[in-house]
C-alpha cells in the first residue's frame, strides 16, 4: 500500500503550514491527503513535480465516511498513480487533474 501523509484543515497560518507539508511530502515521496480545499489552489500547489494529493469531499467528515471512499480507491491504485495529479474524491464522483499540464482527464 502507499506511504500517505495524512493532513487536517489548517487554520492559522494556513499558507506557510501548507508549504511545509507539501515540501515534506516531495522530500519524503510521500501522496497528500487532504480535507483541506486550499490544496486545490495553483498558488499553493503549483503545477510542478510532486508525489501526489488527494483531496477528500466527505459530509460530514468522519473517519467513517473518509474511510468508505478512500480505502477502495487506494486498493485500486499504486502509488506512482497519484505523481503530478490533484485527485478529488467524493462518494460517487473523481476527478484527475494533472498540476504537471494543467489538464483534466481520467486516470492514468
Amino acid at each position: 500500500m502507499a506511504t500517505m501523509l495524512c493532513v487536517p484543515p489548517t487554520v492559522a497560518k494556513r499558507l506557510r503550514t501548507t508549504l511545509k507539508i507539501r515540501q515534506r511530502a516531495i522530500a519524503e515521496d510521500r501522496t497528500l491527503i487532504t480535507f483541506d480545499q486550499h490544496f486545490g489552489d495553483w498558488a499553493i500547489l503549483p503545477p510542478n513535480e510532486h508525489p501526489g494529493v488527494i483531496r477528500l469531499k466527505v459530509h460530514p467528515t468522519t473517519t467513517a465516511n473518509a474511510a468508505k471512499v478512500l480505502l477502495p480507491f487506494l486498493k485500486a491504485h499504486k502509488q506512482d498513480d497519484f505523481r503530478n495529479y490533484l485527485i478529488i474524491l467524493s462518494p460517487g464522483a473523481l476527478r484527475w487533474i494533472n498540476t504537471a499540464t494543467n489538464s483534466h482527464g481520467p486516470s492514468p
